[in-house]
């Protein structure tokens, strides 16, 4: 009868699961709207669709304006709420607010309400395939668009070589663009991964590396393509120990050696200029940049492209991007918003971490390993990562009610049975 009763409990165990990973319609609307976001932004803001379009900022403006609406209904349809996701959204909200207006980076208001709104996704899984197949299609459509002759391309040369954009705005766009597909291709079938899984980052990483010439996207794709490998010839739990081990490594090293890097650049010193040339310059326009601009708490408005006469002198270019991601979260999103982020990714990691969900570690590395070359993860658009850490506190709530509860129904059952016996 123990036995029984045992297999009852698991049944049970088992069905909540299933209720749990179940799509409802929430979900799948939220997913849809979050695609068109994915899709239209891919299309006007990536692409030299831009130049074509009219209106095209408006046209971005305006998807954005339309899934911060999107986010708040989803909010609000949930009707329930802990008091703790009351008085954090209120917090964070405001605190963000306050950052965004001061630094003029709207945008760090989506990266907030994706995190609350990730809380009441019942599937991530269903979101990042959303994701992918309207970020998927739109690529196609502008590869395709460029060899028809409707929007032109971008050539850049580079150490003799010839980088090819296919009709994004720049070679870099493409590689990061192709990076983000194959993060959420390898998510979406990492429990599952077989042999021709590899067909799809392998091709990525070869556009990536032959014609765009993206360093800090071919980087990451080889990091994917390792990890997947790795994952087949460990356990999962040496695996899981490991891939938090390097996030924690990695969560310190990089913005840690990226601000020293910033603030100590120096031109005479050899170490610093070959590090500087193998990162293709970013550690000298940080540095520019700094100098010109300096750090605060809640952020500035820095231009994505700096002109400025001083730049000559500073570093012997008048020209400066700031594409360290890590580099420019302190100088245009303040240290305030610096610190929060990295936040995000360590408890997203711990979280993941303790779930024994070892596809979000790996993302996770790539990541933070990309966030030396490029800014662009820190944004929405491509990042579906932000949902996470939402989604897995609400997992882990879920399983540690469904826990207590189970172990109150084995205790109970235990006394009835007990008391059968007795009366027997």
């Amino acid at each position: 009868m123990q036995f029984a009763i045992s297999d009852f409990l698991g049944a049970l165990s088992n069905w909540r699961q299933l209720m749990l990973m179940k799509v409802d319609r929430k979900t799948k609307w939220f997913s849809f709207s979050f695609a068109i976001y994915v899709f239209i932004t891919t299309i006007v803001q990536t692409s030299n669709y831009s130049s074509v379009l009219k209106d095209a900022s408006s046209i971005a403006f305006s998807v954005q304006i339309l899934l911060v609406i999107s986010m708040f209904l989803t909010i609000l349809a949930a009707a329930k709420y802990k008091l703790s996701y009351i008085i954090s959204l209120f917090v964070f909200g405001t605190l963000f607010s306050v950052i965004a207006l001061t630094s003029t980076y709207y945008s760090i208001m989506l990266t907030i309400l994706a995190i609350f709104v990730g809380y009441f996704i019942r599937n991530i899984d269903v979101l990042v395939s959303y994701s992918f197949r309207s970020r998927l299609i739109a690529t196609i459509i502008i590869i395709t668009s460029h060899f028809m002759g409707i929007i032109s391309t971008t050539l850049i040369e580079r150490d003799g070589s010839i980088r090819d954009s296919l009709g994004f705005f720049h070679p870099n766009t493409l590689g990061i663009t192709l990076l983000f597909l194959s993060i959420e291709y390898v998510f979406l079938r990492w429990n599952t991964w077989r042999a021709r899984n590899y067909l799809f980052p392998i091709c990525c990483f070869l556009i990536s590396h032959f014609v765009a010439n993206s360093r800090g996207a071919t980087v990451g794709l080889l990091l994917l393509l390792a990890f997947s490998f790795v994952k087949k010839l460990v356990s999962p739990r040496s695996f899981s120990i490991f891939g938090f081990l390097i996030v924690c490594f990695l969560i310190v090293l990089l913005p840690a050696f990226s601000i020293w890097m910033m603030t100590k650049y120096d031109a005479s010193n050899s170490l610093f200029s070959a590090l500087d040339r193998l990162s293709s310059l970013r550690f000298s326009f940080g540095n520019a940049i700094y100098k010109a601009y300096g750090l605060n708490l809640l952020g500035q408005n820095i231009p994505t492209i700096v002109t400025w006469e001083d730049f000559q002198a500073i570093n012997g270019y008048g020209i400066v991007e700031l594409d360290n991601m890590y580099m420019s979260l302190a100088l245009r999103n303040g240290l305030l918003y610096f610190i929060s982020f990295l936040s995000v990714y360590f408890f997203t990691s711990w979280l993941a971490f303790k779930q024994k969900d070892t596809r979000v570690l790996v993302i996770m590395v790539v990541l933070l390993v990309f966030g030396m070359f490029e800014v662009l993860g820190a944004y929405l658009q491509f990042n579906t990562m932000f949902f996470m850490l939402g989604y897995l506190i609400k997992n882990r709530q879920s399983s540690l009610i469904f826990s207590k509860k189970e172990t109150r129904d084995v205790g109970s059952v235990n006394l009835d049975f007990n008391e059968v016996r007795e009366n027997v």
